[in-house]
């Protein structure tokens, strides 16, 4: 009997090595696979990939392709702009699962809205999305995006005095958005306990949103009427 048993015993002992294995193989050859595939593909064919799984919420992939965007080309602007999404978004999804009483996310959602990290590793994510946004405003001084989403950035963490210098800038630098952002200052503005200056950024949205399609929309100019209205 001692032998049959150490027999069985040495049998499931192979079979769980075997099937370790097999697992390592498989990933073995997965990882083989990627690297192969990843020597023939381009930053933009990164970006491109990247820009695909943002749009299902994969944020966690958005990291992996626009990284390897980037060691294809250090100073991809389009995928610095991603990535530094990518982690703010993370660390932000990861701040509300962790308050008190957060609801569970659905089941319908995609895993990522499932992130819970530390809040060292939340500020670190933080700290690396809005570095990526700043080098690339340096790559590209002119362009009013980085200066936007670094405001927004700020303005999760809840520095509000931080966000709308960056909005600010966004706007000196002829933003597209400009009515969306003259309604999130006058909102941190209202925050703040600066009705007046709120007031001033909510009818200067109302003023410019004929001029910049979407934002010309009725939707758009009912909602800013009624910031107006409420902060009068």
């Amino acid at each position: 009997m001692k032998a049959k048993y150490n027999l069985v015993a040495g049998e499931r002992r192979l079979l769980g090595l075997s099937i370790f294995l097999a697992v390592l193989g498989l990933a073995g050859c997965q990882a083989v696979g990627r690297a192969i595939l990843n020597a023939h593909l381009s930053a933009d064919d990164f970006y491109a990939q990247a820009q695909l799984k943002w749009n299902s919420a994969e944020y966690r992939l958005v990291q992996q392709d626009t990284r390897d965007a980037l060691r294809k080309q250090p100073k991809h602007f389009g995928a610095l702009m991603l990535l530094g999404d990518a982690d703010v978004q993370i660390a932000s999804i990861s701040m509300n699962n962790n308050k008190p009483n957060a609801p569970k996310a659905s089941g319908d959602l995609p895993s990522d809205f499932s992130i819970k990290l530390t809040q060292r590793e939340e500020a670190d994510l933080f700290d690396e999305g809005m570095r990526e946004y700043r080098v690339a405003a340096q790559l590209q001084p002119a362009q009013p995006d980085p200066h936007a989403h670094l405001a927004s950035a700020w303005d999760r963490k809840g520095d509000r005095g931080r966000a709308i210098a960056e909005y600010r800038e966004a706007l000196r630098l002829h933003a597209p958005d400009a009515p969306l952002l003259h309604v999130n200052i006058g909102r941190l503005l209202k925050q703040n306990g600066d009705r007046s200056g709120a007031l001033a950024e909510f009818e200067e949205a109302n003023r410019l949103s004929p001029d910049y399609p979407p934002f010309n929309r009725p939707g758009f100019t009912r909602d800013v009427q009624r910031l107006i209205d409420q902060t009068r």
